[in-house]
């Protein structure tokens, strides 16, 4: 019980938490508040509940006229009773208690068989039973009937006798039933029986009777109250772990918002300061040799085009998230990889890498935009590679598929970083002497998507990395 209070406090500062560090809705809010109210006060029902319980024993010592036997009989119900409580707190499956609850009724009224009926839809079901014998199988029905007669006695008792005849001989059983209830109405029964050849049921063994009674009745309770709070729990745990997942999203976003603006700004910054100065030596009266003036103009081109490319893409990354149509067209694969290593030609002879092409085949794909994704991997595997390094581009023609594959001996990437490669401008930690803003694997991720393939990547540091692009 005191493990269940436990429970209810730190549902308590998880909403609190939620308060302040979530935008929760006044509705959940509000149940969740609701819920813990009704556990509480399930709480001091049940406490109170138990007092009574203790209370009927002792009136039982007090006030009837008993045997020392019978005094250290009841002694051993309370003892029971006590064992039991913090199973009936933390109990879900009310099996294994029901069980205990009758072998100990059994044991304490020193009975033979004993039967808990549950009434469901307006009838009697036997759900729990104890060294039930072919015999009582055979006459459940006339039992059942016994156990009903509870239900319609004064103050939900009944105590009598039968007679059986089993194997020619004739037998008279003693029987007692004793109905519990919950919010005032009758749910079952606790029926107990055994042979009056030994010494039957006392009356006074209605009193206790009663005390197993009441813990089958808060059991029955506990149970239903228990899988609630524990349906709660996971649903609150699921929610405080989504919480947590959001915050480490919050903050790796601020962090890459800020990482990006700032790269942002010196991408947009570097070509911007060159075609500024290109422009003023053009602008002087120094500028009269033609090469001259051709070297200039030839710079101020290159950075434009790189401030060009720049703005393409983030024009790009807003209509690839409005769901732009694509238009698929047969085309060479390798004849692709050609223009876009032709584009990546400088850099490639000034690091002297080694380039490994086998492809063959055609693809359905969209020119412009398949051609992007080729050029942005290949891009990385040239760009991030090792001085004398190498990169191996090769597909394969599946039945299904056609698999690209393009490996490298570059700066490879951390076990954690490649969780968020294709992020919209994340970097990885090891390429911020580098330049870039982050999004030219979030596109090549998209418009791979698009074409209802994928990419996917693995990598070591410092050994190199692998991207697998599969297309239908």
């Amino acid at each position: 019980m005191e493990e269940l209070r436990r429970e209810i406090e730190d549902l308590k500062g998880i909403i609190t938490s939620y308060e302040t560090l979530h935008d929760l809705g006044q509705k959940e809010l509000a149940e969740a508040r609701a819920a813990i109210k009704g556990f509480e006060a399930m709480l001091n029902l049940s406490a109170e509940e138990r007092k009574q319980s203790y209370e009927t024993v002792d009136a039982f010592r007090l006030v009837q006229e008993v045997s020392r036997q019978e005094l250290i009989d009841a002694d051993k119900v309370i003892q029971n009773i006590l064992s039991m409580d913090k199973e009936l707190s933390e109990v879900s499956d009310v099996k294994p208690l029901m069980t205990k609850i009758l072998q100990s009724a059994i044991q304490s009224l020193s009975g033979d068989v004993g039967i808990i009926f549950i009434k469901k839809e307006g009838k009697l079901v036997p759900l729990f039973y104890e060294n039930i014998t072919e015999n009582q199988i055979t006459i459940l029905g006339y039992i059942k009937s016994l156990a009903e007669s509870s239900m319609k006695a004064e103050g939900g008792k009944t105590k009598g006798d039968y007679l059986v005849k089993y194997n020619n001989e004739e037998k008279t059983i003693s029987y007692i039933c004793n109905s519990f209830k919950q919010d005032e109405r009758i749910i079952g029964v606790i029926y107990l029986e055994k042979s009056s050849n030994d010494v039957a049921f006392h009356s006074t063994d209605l009193v206790t009777l009663e005390v197993f009674s009441l813990q089958i009745a808060i059991a029955l309770q506990q149970s239903k109250t228990s899988i609630r709070v524990l349906s709660m729990l996971r649903e609150i745990n699921q929610k405080n772990q989504m919480l947590e997942r959001a915050q480490e999203l919050n903050v790796r976003l601020s962090q890459t918002k800020d990482a990006f603006l700032k790269n942002l700004s010196y991408e947009l910054k570097t070509p911007l300061s060159f075609v500024h100065g290109f422009s003023e030596l053009l602008q002087s009266n120094e500028s009269t040799n033609v090469e001259q003036i051709r070297s200039y103009a030839e710079s101020v081109y290159v950075e434009s085009e790189k401030l060009n490319v720049l703005l393409n893409d983030l024009l790009l990354i807003t209509n690839l998230e409005t769901e732009i149509k694509i238009k698929k067209e047969e085309l060479n694969l390798k004849q692709i990889i050609d223009i876009c290593l032709t584009k990546l030609e400088d850099i490639t002879k000034r690091k002297k890498l080694e380039i490994n092409v086998t492809i063959a085949g055609n693809v359905q794909v969209d020119k412009v935009l398949f051609a992007k994704v080729l050029f942005n991997v290949l891009k990385n595997a040239i760009y991030y590679n090792r001085r004398n390094g190498k990169v191996d581009i090769f597909s394969e023609k599946l039945r299904n598929e056609t698999r690209i594959t393009i490996r490298d001996t570059g700066l490879g990437i951390s076990e954690e970083n490649l969780k968020h490669v294709f992020e919209k401008f994340f970097r990885a930690d090891n390429v911020d002497s580098f330049e870039g803003i982050g999004v030219g694997l979030f596109i090549a991720k998209r418009v791979i998507e698009l074409h209802g393939g994928s990419i996917s990547a693995t990598s070591e540091l410092l050994k190199g990395s692998e991207f697998i692009i599969h297309l239908p």
